[in-house]
């Protein structure tokens, strides 16, 4: 079984240390040392985009599926760094997790979940399995004022 020692937004991180959060004027966050990575969860923000579920990727366990969308590079410090914003937000990227070298993120990224059902915390899918990355983020396109032409429900599989 799978324990949380900490949820953040929909973020199970199941070892962690130093939690802080960051409450802003147009973000908040939290973030927090997952070993030698960083984690970062948007917990809110004024960047608000709906996402087309049908174009995301899907990544399932134990029967609960996310539709989900991941993108890595190597970051200003030159730290291995994935971003993924999820189908069920509206915040981008909803997660970041960076770690000065790929063992060390793929270390990270074995002790983290997310929720693909925030109602029941056993809906749990590993970050691990979200494994496709890259591509464009499938944002909607909109007709009119703020009216997307793609509505953000979430697929149910």
């Amino acid at each position: 079984m799978i324990e949380c020692l900490a949820i953040i937004g929909s973020i199970c991180l199941s070892t962690a240390s130093g939690i802080a959060f960051s409450p802003g004027g147009l973000s908040n966050s939290a973030t927090a040392r997952v070993g030698r990575a960083e984690a970062e969860v948007t917990l809110g923000s004024d960047n608000y985009l709906y996402l087309d579920p049908r174009q995301m990727d899907r990544a399932c366990s134990d029967g609960h599926c996310l539709r989900y969308h991941k993108a890595c590079e190597t970051d200003r410090r030159r730290w291995f760094t994935c971003a993924y914003s999820f189908a069920d937000t509206l915040n981008h990227p909803a997660f970041r997790l960076s770690a000065p070298t790929r063992a060390v993120f793929a270390e990270a990224e074995a002790s983290i979940f997310v929720l693909a059902d925030p109602a029941r915390l056993n809906s749990l899918v590993p970050l691990a399995a979200l494994t496709v990355s890259g591509g464009r983020l499938p944002i909607c396109r909109f007709e009119g004022p703020r009216v997307p032409i793609c509505p953000p429900e979430v697929l149910r599989d």
